[in-house]
């Protein structure tokens, strides 16, 4: 079982988090269309973001199950080619599972700098 890493309040991930956990909040409200553009952005940059640094550290990472599901979601938070499905609730549950991944990938991040890793090829 995974330990659960609390982030440093100095680390460029407290912020990151923060402002995913804003967005994703306020989309709940009946807001203009922009304002959800404004979050594909967001969730899109930081799942980015945490990506390339997991790269960085695991050239294969997108071969692993986070990798594709990873994919998956940059996939459907692309700010170029929307998709749309429709339903509110549905872009809910997926903009919490984002949340989910964004802090998975933050917590593997976070513990490869606490113990000093860069390159760990055997996680999932």
């Amino acid at each position: 079982m995974e330990t659960l890493t609390v982030i440093p309040d100095n680390s460029p991930h407290k912020q990151v988090i923060i402002a995913c956990i804003a967005v994703v909040g306020l989309s709940v409200l009946p807001l203009p269309y922009a304002y959800y553009f404004f979050l594909r952005i967001v969730i899109f940059g930081s799942l980015l973001w945490l990506a390339l640094r997991e790269v960085g550290r695991n050239s294969g990472f997108w071969t692993t199950g986070l990798g594709a599901v990873t994919i998956l979601g940059l996939i459907l938070y692309n700010p170029l080619l929307p998709v749309h499905l429709g339903s509110k609730l549905i872009w809910f549950c997926l903009n919490l599972a984002g949340l989910f991944l964004i802090r998975k990938l933050m917590t593997r991040d976070l513990l490869d700098l606490e113990h000093g890793t860069t390159n760990n090829p055997k996680r999932d």
